[in-house]
This record gives structure tokens, sequence and C-alpha cells, in this order.
């Protein structure tokens, strides 16, 4: 019985398939839940934490603010996330996320970089980039004056990092619109 925090409890189905081949093993795992769907299918490589293995994933976030309760407290409702990509075994506590395309909205994210937990966990360095047509829409979710953020099509790139608990944190953040471009940081 696993005790999982209430943000992930619920009904879940799901399949798995493992089939060895040579010394490791192909993976393909697919679930449903009222919080997410998920595939997973890769190579699993043989020893201590599966270093080296690869996965492919694919799945979509009904309500993405019941999975960032688990990291920020008050997360904002946001619109039902969809995202594809691939990520490789790096330690024991990381994971490299290689080209994750996330679109949420009108808005498409690419993500790339390493993501740790555990002994790690504060490690998590992930680049960024942003295309949103309204920065508005994109921005009104996070802020309590909304109206001062104009309406235009911008491309947004930074680093996300996770220095302490409950806190994510914007690095060399850049921001360019048809009118310019600006550098900005944030937590």
């Amino acid at each position: 019985m696993l005790n999982l925090p209430a943000e992930l409890s619920g009904p879940f189905t799901g399949t798995v398939s493992l089939a060895g081949e040579g010394t490791g093993a192909n993976l393909v795992v697919s679930s449903q839940s009222d919080l997410f769907s998920l595939d997973i299918g890769g190579r699993l490589e043989p020893g201590e934490s599966m270093l080296g293995s690869t996965m492919k994933v694919q799945g979509q976030i009904a309500r993405p603010q019941r999975f960032l309760s688990l990291f920020i407290e008050d997360a904002p409702t946001l619109p039902p996330a969809a995202f594809e990509g691939q990520f490789a075994i790096e330690d024991a506590d990381t994971v490299l996320l290689r080209g994750l395309q996330v679109a949420m909205g009108e808005d498409a994210i690419t993500a790339n970089g390493p993501v740790g937990w555990d002994a790690k966990k504060h490690d998590t360095l992930v680049r960024l980039s942003v295309n949103s047509p309204n920065l508005n829409n994109t921005l009104s979710p996070w802020l309590d004056a909304p109206e001062v953020i104009p309406a235009l099509p911008v491309k947004i790139a930074g680093v996300l990092a996770y220095p302490s608990s409950k806190r994510f944190e914007i690095q060399q953040g850049a921001i360019s619109a048809p009118a310019g471009s600006g550098e900005y940081t944030g937590t």
C-alpha cells in the first residue's frame, strides 16, 4: 500500500510490459488516473539505479495545479497540458530531460536539462523556452494584478532551478517581443 499525498490520491489504472532482451529489458507503461494519462516506453539497462536507461514519455494532465501543488503552495489554476519527450537516467537521483515539449493552453514550452530528486532535488536546472501568443494570458494565473501585463506575443527563455523546498527560481531569464527584448530573474 502506497501512502500518496492527497494531490496524487484517486483511482489509477494501467498496464506494464517488461520484456528482457540481451542484458537489459524493454519497458512499456501505460497509465490513466483522474490526474493524468501517461505512456512511457524505452530501454532499462541493468545495474545500479538502471544508469543509462532511456525512455520516451508522453501524456496529458487535466489539472496541472494538482501536480504543481506537490512543489509549490497556492498553485494557480492552469489549462490542461499535453506533453512528450525523452529522459535518461544519469545517476541514482537524477534524470536528464531531452526535448520535452509541453502544450498548455496556447503556449508551447520546451524543456531540457537535469531534474533531481531525493538527495539531488535541489540540483534541478532545466533550460526552458516558452512561445506565447499572449503574455497576459500566460502570466495571469500567477499574478495578483495581471492587468499590468500586455497582451503581446513573446518568446521567453531561462533556467528553472529548485534551490529549496517549495521554491522555484528562474535564472538567466530573457524575453523578446516584437517591440524589443529584456532580461529578468525571479522566484
